[in-house]
């Protein structure tokens, strides 16, 4: 599932902006996140899916950070005065080693 997502994704979008946004269970608050990681993913995701060589784009940089301005968004966000509360984190973790873990 996920490398054929991953080609449509680029196919369609011609890398121009990619949003992720994750689901969690355990989370309090919309974090925004100032990287991403590409290595260590060791674990099966929700497909049973996991890259051979733990990387999601094999001989691609080790982390990728966002040319957007996080810490504006979240104040500009934060003076909106939602209901929400929005965090900052430099660390996205990697899905499938966070399960690895609760095993």
């Amino acid at each position: 599932a996920f490398p054929l997502l991953q080609q449509k994704a680029f196919d369609l979008f011609s890398k121009q902006l990619v949003v992720h946004v994750g689901l969690s269970g355990m989370a309090t608050t919309v974090t925004l996140e100032k990287c991403g990681h590409n290595v260590g993913y060791r674990g099966l995701d929700n497909c049973h899916f996991c890259p051979g060589s733990e990387c999601c784009i094999e001989g691609g940089p080790e982390c990728i950070d966002s040319i957007i301005d996080m810490d504006a968004v979240c104040k500009r966000v934060s003076a909106l005065g939602l209901d929400v509360t929005v965090t900052i984190s430099e660390d996205a973790g990697r899905y499938e080693v966070e399960r690895e873990r609760e095993r």
